[in-house]
């Protein structure tokens, strides 16, 4: 049976992505991807690791959105 009043979710919603990710998703540079976080434009990424950091999918949304406002 199928329940019609819970919220449609993403299915990528729980997800981390990486640099490479958003490097493909933004069609930017590293250098410019940088910048953009030093500059607040893309969030600080959540550290995984010594080395490892990622990003919640949530984020790239965001960003995503106020670049192209519907």
């Amino acid at each position: 049976m199928k329940d019609n009043n819970k919220p449609a979710v993403d299915p990528q919603y729980d997800r981390f992505i990486t640099r490479k990710d958003w490097l493909a998703a933004l069609g930017i540079t590293k250098n410019t991807f940088k910048k953009r976080i030093r500059e607040g434009k893309i969030p600080q990424p959540l550290p995984f690791g010594e080395r490892m950091h990622r990003w919640p999918y949530t984020d790239l949304q965001d960003v995503l959105a106020r670049r192209f406002p519907k």
